[in-house]
């Protein structure tokens, strides 16, 4: 009898680890899931702002094309 008791003791704690394991395996899941939805946020935030920063150099450079041929045009028109 004392050594069902010993079986059963082991058991339980063997139901116990198995239980433990699972609730980190699962939290490593989620840690991880957490994990790639920072690193999307992050690459989304670094487009955004790269975006953002191309659109205002696009933005000046038609500026100055725009500037210079206006001063084009004002030669030409001063050379006839």
């Amino acid at each position: 009898m004392d050594n069902d008791k010993k079986i059963l003791r082991e058991i339980e704690i063997a139901r116990l680890e198995f239980i433990g394991l699972s609730l980190a395996t699962l939290g490593d899941g989620i840690a991880a899931l957490a994990a790639g939805l920072t690193l999307e946020s992050l690459e989304n935030e670094y487009r955004a702002q790269y975006q953002g920063r191309q659109s205002v150099q696009v933005e000046t450079t038609q500026k100055q094309l725009d500037y210079f041929i206006n001063e084009l045009i004002q030669i030409k028109k001063y050379i006839r």
